[in-house]
């Protein structure tokens, strides 16, 4: 299978417990500027990580809901909000599929308009 080159428009999917989420792939100096800038002291912040990374790369969902069962529009503001556990998911997907590790059982790519 070919190497992917990384672009701002790609739009990769993933379903974590009935829900779809969207995002895209994160270049290494993009992440390496996050890491960056949330290191104080040689001490760093990764939690602040891992969430201006969803904040950035997650793009788009859909099927999330409030607690009453309400759909929820898709917000960046909101991703802080979504349970620990689908963080995670999320950001062990953007980093597996940006590494390589699941370039055989790559997602749908779909192109943004």
């Amino acid at each position: 299978m070919p190497v992917t080159l990384i672009k701002e428009n790609e739009k990769l999917s993933i379903e974590i417990d009935g829900s779809t989420f969207y995002y895209r792939r994160i270049r290494d100096v993009d992440f390496a500027n996050i890491r960056r800038k949330h290191t104080k002291r040689g001490e760093v912040d990764n939690m602040a990580v891992g969430l201006e990374v969803l904040e950035n790369y997650v793009v788009g969902w859909d099927g999330v809901t409030d607690p009453d069962g309400n759909e929820v529009p898709f917000s960046r503001e909101l991703i802080a909000d979504l349970p620990s556990v689908i963080q995670v998911q999320l950001l062990n997907r953007i980093n597996a599929d940006t590494t390589g590790v699941n370039v055989t059982k790559k997602l749908k790519t779909t192109p943004t308009p």
